[in-house]
């Protein structure tokens, strides 16, 4: 013990390592080692002040951040889109904007701000929708109110109620001009600087150094200032009383205030965001979407977006796709083939290259053979199906699967052909190239199961993009859950006990199994319907060994909130297939038949399938029909009730007489 605390005496106080601040730059008149000692770093990459930023300040020279918005990029980009076919002299000019546009204050008053450069949070959301911004000041001060320090002094629940018509009183009558713009409220350390430079005869540079004394909260000269202050309101008639009094507010709110020209400069970036997504939607949300390619989670919430505002938003085409997500003349955005998990930059400039100087691939043969096989391997062709790149050849994605070897081998022989001079002695000629694949085998393979095809999408894309597994089953499933993901999250209140039991249905996007420290397994699940997703928490043995990734499953249980993350999860009571759950909930089956005269059909049918006493349940069998324009309904007895079993069912579905299937539910 003694030989550690004297090894820490020794140690402490030394600094542990060298820090870089992100984007600090320090400026001099002449060359650095002039004023201050060097340092660079092991990567031998940065140079560096040995100086920390308060000695660097202290021996004169400039320090400047520097710092890089991606929401810049964004901005360009959308700007570039704009005016790709607009002649010169009506080219669109983002600083030639209205920073009075009421349209675009609406989208901002309405919280459809995902998108919008700082004020895409949740807690934003909340303070837009009650501050109701109406002008540009107000966007600046929500902007400098967003903090801890506001939030927690009750100054943003005062400025608030101001702006929405609470009496507005201020210090003094000679400072009502420089508080007018926050309604009497100190937000802002410039009003901080006018305040003392309008009561106390300050002048800019002198305010400026009460502005850093009292942010940095320095005693010694903060009792040296509240002297010169007080000592200047008097010269100007104002009791010394009400000079210290304001001098403490300004105490008081130098701690939270925040620099104005910082403020207008984000508040700008902010409205200039809004304007874009309120007047240039498809560009700007296009636009968003190639700035986040390498973010899924991102990538999913802007396309739930492109759908909440009504834009198509289409899958990725070989034929229209660039690398990054584009917009069609009629508006509507395709998929970017950069986003395709797989498909390298090189190899998809290679595509587009060769598109733009030779026209548009007719097949898969034809995509092999023109840019070769040199760098688009199998995996990046596997990618390409499975994302949909291809379904503009009017194959299915099964068959393009199936096939693409034989194309790949075909495309590598032509290659080694070409490149050695050799005659095409094999006819590899155009017409074999785009007749070898449309054997009677691979147009007899029909499209994957559309769980297969979803799933395979997600693989290559990080989520379902031209649909989701559940749709198929939404309407019986209405009869089961207690609501989609989303409303079931939304309507949330914290509550416990039996009262905050929720069914909840979705797909299986992950299974995770770990150890508790007492030797518990836990499953960890991902799950996720067309609306969201949620953590699933569930102890082991309420899994079924056939339950497994991409399974649809009805789950039981309890939301919980977890403090620390401010998130939502689930703690499953029980776990259900699709199937397990119809026989649990499902209380009748109803057919509906073409005419009367099929109902012998029908029933010969489900006379068969109770003669295996597995098939019998607790479902009662309904029968709709229409005998002479009438609809009539057939109930079978107690002795004929039926197990909802996905065999039964998809036996009775394939009958030519049965028009439709459907599940009975009780109430919930």
């Amino acid at each position: 013990m003694k030989e550690i605390i004297d090894m820490a005496i020794i140690l402490e106080g030394l600094a542990r390592n060298a820090g870089t601040h992100a984007g600090g730059i320090v400026i001099s008149p002449t060359k650095l080692i002039n004023y201050t000692p060097l340092y660079r770093d092991t990567s031998g990459s940065s140079l560096l002040t040995q100086l920390d930023k308060d000695d660097v300040e202290e021996i004169g020279l400039i320090k400047f951040d520097f710092l890089g918005l991606r929401t810049l990029t964004v901005i360009d980009n959308t700007i570039k889109v704009i005016n790709k076919n607009i002649s010169s002299d009506q080219q669109f000019v983002l600083e030639s904007i209205p920073l009075n546009d009421e349209s675009t204050f609406k989208l901002l008053r309405n919280q459809k701000t995902n998108g919008v450069f700082q004020l895409e949070s949740n807690g934003l959301k909340d303070i837009i929708k009650r501050l109701k911004p109406d002008k540009f000041d107000d966007l600046v001060a929500l902007v400098a109110l967003y903090r801890p320090g506001p939030l927690q002094s009750g100054m943003v629940d005062d400025f608030i109620d101001r702006k929405n018509g609470a009496n507005v009183e201020y210090l003094h009558p000679m400072i009502e001009d420089v508080l007018r713009p926050t309604y009497g409220v100190i937000l802002y350390q410039e009003q901080v600087m006018k305040i003392a430079q309008v009561l106390a005869g300050y002048s800019l540079g002198s305010a400026d150094i009460l502005r850093r004394a009292m942010g940095k909260k320095k005693f010694d000269e903060m009792k040296q200032q509240r002297e010169i202050f007080v000592n200047g309101c008097i010269n100007n008639n104002i009791e010394k009383k009400q000079a210290e009094y304001i001098f403490d507010l300004m105490e008081k709110f130098a701690g939270y205030g925040f620099n104005k020209s910082h403020s207008v400069a984000y508040a700008l970036i902010a409205y200039q965001t809004a304007y874009l997504k309120t007047h240039y939607k498809e560009p700007f949300l296009a636009a968003v979407l190639s700035s986040d390619m390498d973010n899924t989670d991102k990538v999913v919430k802007f396309v739930k977006e492109c759908e909440y505002m009504g834009i198509t938003l289409n899958p990725p085409s070989i034929n229209t796709s660039n690398y990054y997500f584009s917009v069609t003349d009629n508006k509507e955005i395709f998929y970017g083939l950069g986003a395709i998990k797989g498909v390298g930059g090189a190899i998809i400039e290679i595509i587009i290259t060769e598109r733009n100087l030779n026209g548009n691939f007719t097949s898969l043969d034809n995509l092999l053979k023109r840019c070769g096989t040199n760098k688009i391997n199998k995996r990046v062709v596997e990618a390409l199906i499975k994302s949909g790149s291809f379904d503009v050849f009017g194959e299915s994605r099964s068959s393009l699967f199936y096939s693409y070897p034989e194309s790949m081998k075909m495309a590598d022989q032509n290659s080694k052909n070409i490149q050695q001079g050799q005659i095409d002695i094999f006819g590899f000629s155009e017409e074999v190239f785009e007749n070898k694949n449309k054997s009677k085998d691979a147009k007899n393979i029909g499209e994957w199961e559309t769980i297969k095809k979803l799933s395979f999408e997600r693989d290559v894309l990080g989520f379902y993009l031209t649909g989701h597994p559940i749709l198929e089953y939404k309407n019986e499933l209405k009869n089961i859950v207690s609501g989609d993901m989303k409303s079931v999250k939304s309507n949330y209140k914290g509550r416990s006990g039996k009262g905050n039991l929720f069914k909840i249905a979705g797909v299986i996007n992950s299974i995770r199994i770990r150890t508790t420290s007492t030797k518990d397994k836990l499953a960890q699940i991902n799950l996720g319907d067309d609306t969201d997703n949620i953590d699933v928490i569930a102890n082991n043995n309420l899994l079924d060994a056939s339950i497994t990734r991409d399974e649809i499953v009805i789950i039981q249980g309890t939301l919980r909130l977890d403090q620390f993350t401010n998130r939502l999860s689930f703690r499953a009571k029980s776990i259900n297939s699709i199937e397990s759950a119809r026989i649990l909930f499902a209380t009748g089956i109803k057919f509906k038949v073409v005419n009367e005269e099929d109902l012998s059909i029908l029933v010969g049918k489900l006379e068969s399938l109770f003669s295996n006493k597995e098939n019998i349940g607790k479902c009662l069998v309904r029968i709709d029909y229409i005998a002479s324009g009438v609809t009539k309904s057939l109930v079978l007895g107690e002795n004929y009730k039926i197990s909802p079993t996905n065999d039964i069912i998809y036996e009775l579905k394939t009958l030519d007489c049965v028009e439709a299937v459907d599940l009975i539910y009780s109430s919930l």
